[in-house]
């Protein structure tokens, strides 16, 4: 039978290792490339998706996109939804174009309904050829109302968008979330 001082001290012990593993993870990949995941939520007659090792940035694999039009790729019911407790996020974008390009990356925030511009975000990002490296403060992202905050209890979906009619391909590196 054990003292009253061992078990003290053993729920201490427990308590110290589950804040260290908290503090340790410090970030979370949203699609783990080098485990072979990618995005499911594309059209496959206006964008190719594969798992590359060209141009990567951070990890060893990158996504590739090729827009043949105007489209969007992403994720919808995502696997790691649950963004609460994350400021920022994080990616690189190598553009293989010569010329500076956009896409838009958008949100779909827990708030229902999933289609509102008060839980809609989006932002317009610049590629410029080559790499681009983005990091996205969650903390001050206003939804498409212009008022309301981003709820991440549960993100809805996420999307790149090339909103041009012409051909486009992107790697996608780094994708993740940072406290």
């Amino acid at each position: 039978m054990r003292t009253t001082v061992e078990v003290i001290c053993v729920v201490i012990l427990l308590i110290l290792s589950v804040n260290i593993s908290f503090a340790v993870k410090d970030y979370l990949y949203i699609v783990r490339f080098d485990k072979g995941e990618m995005f499911t939520d594309f059209d496959p007659q206006k964008v190719e998706v594969s798992l590359s090792k060209e141009y990567v940035k951070d990890g060893k694999i990158s996504l590739k996109i090729n827009y043949k039009d105007k489209a969007f790729v992403g994720e919808w019911k995502p696997m790691r939804a649950f963004w609460t407790g994350y400021s920022k996020i994080n990616f690189f974008i190598y553009n293989d174009s010569n010329e500076e390009r956009e896409l838009i990356f958008r949100i779909k925030g827990a708030r229902q309904p999933s289609k509102s511009p008060e839980n809609t975000f989006e932002t317009t990002l610049k590629l410029l050829p080559g790499y681009n490296e983005y990091s996205i403060d969650l903390t001050k992202a206003i939804c498409n109302d212009g008022k309301s905050l981003l709820d991440l209890n549960g993100v809805y979906v996420y999307s790149f968008e090339n909103k041009v009619e012409k051909p486009l391909t992107i790697y996608l590196s780094g994708f993740k979330l940072v406290k």
